[in-house]
């Protein structure tokens, strides 16, 4: 696992392509495998925002068979790791499809460690079997500043391929 600390920049490398992230000097970046990095905010105190951002086998789905497709092989993902880290679904999940875009996000909460999260992922669909996905794991009982707000909603609004 490598930790870096992205000081001067807000420009990531990950498999070769950079990435624009409107994250604070004090946001520290870890590449737990090749194809993804983590990056939380080092000033703050547990719980606290983890941003994910990894390649993704994602395929815009396109028809309804294949959004059915889609989100049957999320839902099922989602069940075997909360079943691997005892955790637990506390609402199903919501799916928002963007044709424009060919993205899909999808916002869940669950408990994990005695501990409420909402996790929005944004999949994006970049073109030629390549996709991207961005994760913030919000805890909700950390106290969010309104800077915290402002990135979330930067996040949600960031277009990660050309």
């Amino acid at each position: 696992m490598t930790f870096f600390n992205n000081a001067l920049a807000e420009s990531f490398s990950l498999s070769g392509r950079k990435l624009e992230l409107p994250l604070k000097k004090q946001w520290l970046a870890k590449s737990p495998s090749k194809d993804s990095l983590v990056f939380f905010d080092s000033s703050r105190d547990e719980p606290r925002l983890i941003i994910s951002v990894y390649l993704a086998p994602f395929i815009y789905p396109s028809s309804p068979k294949d959004v059915s497709e889609f989100e049957a092989t999320y839902l099922t993902k989602k069940v075997e790791w909360l079943k691997s880290v005892e955790g637990e679904a506390m609402a199903q999940p919501r799916f928002r499809y963007n044709a424009k875009d060919s993205s899909v996000r999808i916002i869940y909460d669950f408990k994990f460690q005695s501990q409420e999260f909402s996790e929005i992922v944004q999949f994006y669909e970049c073109g030629d079997k390549d996709a991207l996905a961005l994760k913030m794991m919000i805890p909700k009982s950390a106290k969010f500043q309104d800077e915290d707000l402002k990135l979330k909603k930067l996040l949600t609004e960031i277009k990660l391929c050309p």
